[in-house]
């Protein structure tokens, strides 16, 4: 998958897909050149504004699955999904890569605030180089399918020290496999649909925040430290019972 000079995705094979680290064939293919010069330049524009008064956080990154919903169309994409898994299994690693390189453009045009990073609009704020997670279309779709071709992309694009993962409800089936990919230190879901309410997502969530007995003193399962337990930002939620 390449990028056009107005964004628009191409379907074509990306030089280093074939098991290669993702950041040395990023460099490779892409030379030091922006892949999205447009975004860069808002990036610097933020950043000059700013001029050290309020702190600026990376752009919205997306995930596998909504890269290539976004590249192939919603129904495209699903069928793809069950009829050529090789080929959407390459797709999403494509992705991947051109992820880690757009995202090596904007860490180096996004500065430290007081000594750390902060996560988008959320006031939250870390020691080390922070990045927003994001796989919306991961709800359309089972742990099998995500685990067999999506996992080892989100995987490569949780590079970043500290990762906030952000879903939809109807993802919650998959929170516990991504909360124990590494760097994911929280996990932010939107509740925005009436079959999942937050009395059922309960064990799920207390679930991917329980102490890890396999990573001892690392704290939740999302082997989150200092960020010890999992976020849980229930917006658009209405009680029930």
């Amino acid at each position: 998958m390449r990028l056009s000079g107005d964004g628009a995705g191409r379907e074509e094979p990306v030089a280093g897909s074939n098991g290669d680290d993702p950041r040395s064939a990023g460099d490779r293919l892409f030379a030091g050149q922006s892949l999205v010069p447009q975004a860069d330049e808002v990036q610097n524009a933020v950043v000059a504004h700013a001029a050290g008064r309020y702190p600026v956080s990376m752009s919205h990154l997306r995930g596998p699955t909504d890269v290539l919903s976004a590249m192939l169309g919603s129904q495209p994409f699903l069928t793809a999904l069950v009829d050529e898994p090789e080929r959407v299994a390459r797709l999403a690693a494509d992705a991947a890569m051109v992820w880690r390189a757009v995202a090596a453009g904007q860490e180096a045009i996004v500065p430290a605030y007081r000594g750390g990073y902060v996560i988008r609009q959320f006031g939250l704020w870390s020691p080390g180089r922070s990045v927003w997670l994001q796989d919306d279309t991961s709800s359309m779709m089972s742990l099998r399918h995500y685990r067999h071709t999506f996992l080892e992309p989100m995987r490569t694009m949780s590079v970043y020290p500290y990762g906030v993962l952000h879903l939809h409800a109807p993802s919650l089936h998959l929170a516990e496999t991504l909360a124990d990919i590494p760097n994911i230190r929280a996990i932010n879901v939107y509740f925005d649909s009436p079959a999942v309410t937050l009395q059922a997502a309960m064990p799920i969530l207390r679930a991917c925040s329980a102490p890890d007995a396999t990573h001892p003193g690392e704290g939740c399962r999302t082997r989150a430290s200092p960020w010890r337990n999992i976020v849980k930002s229930w917006t658009a939620c209405r009680q029930r019972g």
